[in-house]
């Protein structure tokens, strides 16, 4: 495993953070506050980010408590996996990140399916388990177990962005503290 992991070769990808969903999850405050502190992250650092959404006519857009940072780019699935989706698996690909940094919901459906087919493909894969959740806290922790046994990289909000940073002489360091004091 890398020391710093560097924020350009990195896709960070928002799943299915949407108003018919979120309001039904389990501890939801912490989904919406890490999100957030993440999406604002990504424009500081730079990083690549992709936002997803799970049928949208019918469960809705991204919920309005997500900050979307300008101009990201939100492309719709029916796939609970983001990879069955071609213009998704396009746009990962186009990308030419090698490293996806998945939060979102839900964590035992739509995220694990999407991790499972990103490491059958070859991507190192971090999951952000205080910006993800599920319905019930057990099928989230499930989940980050499950994850753990194939490889997954499951950290916290701030390990991931502290990681990135590799260093309090970052250029960067004041902006991303900042965020989550």
């Amino acid at each position: 495993m890398r020391a710093v992991l560097k924020a350009k070769k990195m896709l960070f990808v928002c799943v299915d953070i949407q108003e018919r969903l979120l309001e039904l999850m389990a501890h939801k405050e912490s989904v919406v506050k890490n999100a957030n502190i993440l999406l604002q992250a990504t424009q500081i650092l730079q990083a690549p980010l992709l936002i997803t959404e799970q049928y949208p006519k019918g469960l809705g857009k991204t919920h309005s408590a997500i900050n979307l940072p300008e101009n990201a780019p939100i492309l719709e699935k029916t796939s609970f996996g983001i990879f069955g989706d071609e213009d998704i698996k396009n746009h990962i690909a186009k990308s030419k990140c090698k490293t996806l940094v998945f939060f979102g919901i839900e964590s035992h459906i739509c995220m694990l399916q999407s991790i499972v087919e990103a490491r059958n493909l070859g991507y190192e894969c971090f999951f952000v388990a205080d910006a993800s959740s599920s319905r019930n806290a057990l099928n989230h922790n499930l989940a980050l177990e499950f994850f753990r046994t194939i490889g997954v990289n499951v950290l916290p909000t701030e390990a991931i962005l502290f990681r990135m940073l590799g260093d309090s002489k970052h250029e960067h360091f004041k902006a991303i503290s900042n965020l989550v004091k």
